[in-house]
C-alpha cells in the first residue's frame, strides 16, 4: 500500500528504468508572500561492480617462475568508485600496486594478476578485491608450484 502511494515519485531514468526518484519541495520564506516551489531528483544507481573472471586458474608454475593474468573489473554505477586489495596472499601481486585503482561510472579497468609459487605445492586462495563502498569482490584462484624442469648443479658448463 505505501509503495502504490508512492509510485508516482518514481520516474523513468536514462536507462529506460524506473530509477528516478522526483520529490517535491514546498519553502516558505519569511517576508515574502508566494512559497518557493522545487523538484529535487534523485538518480538511484548500484553499488556493485563487475568482473570478467570469476576465478583465476594459473596452472602449473615452476617456483623459480611467475605467471600473470588479466582481471577486467567494470563500474555500471552512475557514480565513481575506488577498488583495492590491501591484504594479498603470499607470492601474489596486482598491478596497479595493490590493485588500488578509481573507477570513473561506465569505466572499464584492466588488473594484471601475477602469481609467483614459493614452494612446489598445490594453492588455493582468494584474491579479495574490495570496493569504496566496502562491497566485496572475492577470486577464487588456484595454482601448483612445480620445480623447474631444468636444474644445473655445477657452477660452469660449455655448450659446443
Amino acid at each position: 500500500e505505501a509503495m502504490a502511494r508512492l509510485q508516482h515519485l518514481l520516474l523513468e531514468g536514462p536507462s529506460g528504468a524506473r530509477d528516478l526518484l522526483r520529490l517535491p519541495v514546498r519553502v516558505a520564506v519569511p517576508d515574502q508572500t508566494l512559497p518557493v516551489y522545487f523538484s529535487l531528483r534523485v538518480q538511484l544507481t548500484t553499488a556493485d561492480l563487475v568482473l570478467d573472471k570469476e576465478a583465476i586458474d594459473f596452472g602449473q608454475c615452476a617456483v623459480s617462475d611467475s605467471v600473470c593474468t588479466h582481471v577486467t573489473v567494470t563500474n555500471p554505477s552512475a557514480l565513481p568508485t575506488r577498488i583495492g586489495c590491501l591484504q594479498l596472499p603470499r607470492g601474489l601481486s596486482l598491478r596497479p600496486p595493490a590493485g588500488l585503482a578509481s573507477l570513473l561510472p561506465g569505466e572499464k579497468r584492466e588488473l594484471e594478476v601475477t602469481f609467483a609459487p614459493y614452494t612446489d605445492t598445490e594453492f588455493n586462495f582468494g584474491l579479495p578485491l574490495t570496493s569504496s563502498c566496502n562491497r566485496k569482490l572475492p577470486i577464487a584462484c588456484h595454482a601448483e608450484g612445480v620445480q623447474p624442469a631444468l636444474h644445473f648443479n655445477c657452477a660452469k658448463f660449455v655448450l659446443d
